[in-house]
């Protein structure tokens, strides 16, 4: 696998062909990462620079420089480990700057182009046309997905000073909408799309399935994770930000609100417990250029939505990792991407996988693809 060394301009300054061994994963609606261990002594490791890019013929994704770290030993020689992350991780560069109040919400007397519209507005007040000029990043555009699903999805939301990505993040994961950024005629591209299920119907030809059984998928490895999971959280939001007192004994403020979001049926050890400070969450939203005070109900109902976001992010983690035959059977990106649904059939886990990344691989074994699939999340949301 040949890597690519780009400048800050984009600008191919190598072509990296040895090296000990090339990790390159993409992932969806999340950042992907690489890792390159290349000797100290190789002419190429003195080109590469934080802040520079790595591109492979099998990708239009690009990979930034962010870590480079030395690693002398007396088994393997002296070597650099080379990390980053993709041009997703761009995002996670910017915040939201102050107060913001998206309404795209028809209902509520909001503008039209639902979803669509709410994250070019915030890319563009973020990214690529900001008011301030030190804020914009050259060569970032915004590219329309055309898909009327995702202009049709209604909502009104808040932000004060969140990251960027979590916001989008976010937004995409509660709607069930995909992201991307890609490199294309020198430009970074942003663009939101609908995964596409490919196993409804297992007789047409769109369908995808892997299962040894077809002898293209082998060295399956399933992973189902609680380590981090969480069922139940408390949403708390004090209305003055605090919670001490000017007495010599604190007691609670009367204005507190909880809120008590996600599966309160669950009891003894099979309950775990989160806690989420809302305070920084907004009562006031913008209609036709004035602060409006929510009402009690529909604050309530906001911090509700916003503890049940943050609740999502402990959920059971389960995947299953294989490595692809190369049978030329189905092609990535041609026949299934990143977020599209295929069936999946390892002889004892049956049914729909969400295709949650990719893997390339190159070292002294060869090179590989190693893609990861992870449960469909579930629709409805239980909460108390």
């Amino acid at each position: 696998m040949e890597v690519y060394l780009l400048d800050e301009e984009f600008e191919r300054k190598e072509i990296i062909d040895e090296y000990k061994s090339f990790i390159w994963t993409e992932r969806f609606n999340k950042c992907g990462d690489f890792e390159l261990y290349i000797s100290a002594d190789s002419c190429f490791s003195y080109a590469i620079q934080k802040d520079n890019f790595f591109q492979i013929d099998m990708s239009d994704d690009l990979m930034i420089v962010e870590k480079i770290e030395s690693d002398r030993n007396n088994t393997e020689g002296h070597y650099l480990i080379i990390t980053g992350e993709n041009l997703v991780s761009l995002l996670k560069r910017r915040i939201i700057w102050g107060f913001k109040y998206l309404n795209y919400d028809t209902q509520k007397n909001g503008k039209t182009g639902g979803l669509e519209a709410a994250v070019k507005e915030l890319l563009n007040d973020c990214i690529i046309s900001p008011k301030d000029p030190n804020r914009k990043i050259p060569n970032f555009i915004y590219r329309d997905s055309g898909d009327e699903r995702i202009k049709n999805i209604q909502l009104s939301v808040q932000y004060d000073g969140e990251n960027l990505y979590d916001a989008i993040y976010n937004l995409c994961t509660e709607y069930k909408v995909g992201f991307k950024v890609f490199f294309e005629d020198r430009n970074i591209v942003f663009t939101l799309f609908m995964p596409t299920d490919r196993s409804v119907d297992t007789d047409s030809e769109d369908a995808v399935i892997f299962s040894p059984f077809y002898d293209n998928l082998a060295d399956i490895k399933y992973t189902d994770d609680d380590t981090d999971l969480k069922t139940i959280s408390l949403v708390k939001y004090d209305e003055d930000g605090s919670s001490s007192s000017d007495d010599d004994v604190p007691e609670e403020p009367e204005d507190r609100i909880y809120i008590t979001v996600g599966d309160a049926k669950l009891k003894g050890i099979s309950r775990r417990e989160l806690f989420f400070d809302a305070d920084n969450i907004s009562t006031t939203i913008e209609k036709n250029g004035e602060e409006v005070e929510l009402e009690d109900d529909e604050f309530k109902e906001h911090l509700k939505k916003k503890g049940l976001l943050n609740l999502n992010k402990y959920a059971t983690k389960s995947t299953v990792d294989g490595e692809i035959i190369d049978d030329k059977m189905y092609e990535y990106k041609i026949d299934y991407d990143l977020g599209d649904i295929v069936l999946l059939d390892d002889c004892i886990h049956q049914g729909q996988k969400r295709v949650s990344e990719m893997i390339y691989s190159q070292d002294s074994e060869g090179q590989k693809m190693y893609p990861s699939f992870e449960d469909l999340e579930d629709d409805d949301d239980e909460e108390d």
